[in-house]
């Protein structure tokens, strides 16, 4: 493809600039990922999604100024993988919240005593 080419012509430039330099062998070495979405239509062009994915949990680490345990902060990013997911595909995040820990333990004896 053209772009690929270009791309090509632009990596085989020589570059005396120190930190172009850094920046060129690392395109080179990611060479073959960079432009994946060309050939692959479903897949975007951009991070964008990923970084909005990310946001939620940006703003409340920031608002509550960080979590206090290692702990918490490995539950917290658990719990927003599964909602997150869930959301995706177009589940109720209330039931994959259930089918991944069970009932709530209120939900339960109300059921069982029923």
């Amino acid at each position: 493809m053209e772009t690929e080419k270009q791309l090509d012509e632009l990596l085989d430039q020589k570059v005396r600039n120190e930190a172009v330099l850094k920046l060129q062998r690392r395109l080179i070495k990611h060479r073959e990922k960079l432009l994946v979405f060309l050939h692959y239509p479903g897949i975007p062009p951009t991070n964008n999604e990923s970084e909005q994915a990310l946001r939620t949990s940006v703003v409340y680490r920031k608002v509550t100024n960080g979590f206090r345990s290692d702990w918490g902060a490995k539950s917290y990013a658990a719990i927003q993988s599964v909602i997150a997911t869930a959301m995706r595909k177009g589940e109720q995040v209330f039931e994959a919240l259930v089918r991944l820990m069970g009932p709530p333990v209120l939900l339960y004896f109300e059921a069982s005593s029923s």
